[in-house]
């Protein structure tokens, strides 16, 4: 019984996901379009139900209106660590897909990515929390995003940007139940502890 019930809401979660994308429901609520972070979990979701093969067909359906929000989430670059696990899962989608013809337009938008626009030096502050968002996805979305891949960070330069006192004190003095988790403090914390088990040779000052 608990097998069926969960069968069915993640059926109803699929003809959500039906009705968002290709129907594009948002537009109700005076949304404009999806976010990257918004595209990248309905991608997500979708993979993940196309491996259960609980709802094959609609799946497969919904597969044919993917191609174009990846395009525009993909033309998003103010947010590195959302764009690199978008490239990761549009590849996997790619990968999964069974319609030659989505195969091919997500091929293509792929081939349409500007490397060198993706890879311009942020500021100091984006680049640690592009640092912290990318630690946090690739617990959410293993894996897809398994550890090493996604954005590669030069961690003496994440290190040398937290390790200063009014850096520290700033980031302290501003704690909040917003930038307390994963997607703040924690997540830099998790981070470099992540860091520091592989390469054993971070001294931080303060």
């Amino acid at each position: 019984l608990n097998t069926l019930i969960k069968k069915y809401h993640l059926i109803f979660l699929t003809d959500e996901c039906e009705r968002v994308l290709e129907q594009k429901s948002y537009t109700r609520f005076k949304i404009g379009a999806l976010s990257i972070d918004t595209v990248n979990s309905f991608v997500w979701f979708l993979l993940e139900i196309h491996e259960l093969a609980i709802f094959p067909g609609k799946v497969e359906k919904i597969f044919h209106s993917l191609p174009d929000y990846i395009e525009k989430g993909i033309q998003e670059l103010s947010d590195q660590a959302a764009h690199a696990l978008l490239l990761k899962l549009a590849e996997k989608t790619m990968d999964s897909v069974k319609d030659n013809s989505v195969r091919d337009l997500i091929k293509r938008v792929l081939e349409k990515v500007d490397c060198e626009k993706v890879l311009s030096s942020p500021s100091d502050e984006t680049y640690v929390s592009d640092f912290i968002k990318n630690t946090w996805q690739q617990i959410i979305y293993t894996p897809y995003l398994k550890d090493g891949q996604g954005l590669v960070f030069q961690l003496d330069e994440i290190f040398s940007i937290i390790d200063d006192e009014d850096n520290w004190n700033k980031r302290l003095e501003n704690l909040s139940k917003e930038n307390l988790g994963l997607t703040g403090l924690a997540g830099l914390a998790l981070g470099l502890l992540s860091a520091q088990s592989k390469t054993g040779h971070f001294q931080m000052k303060t």
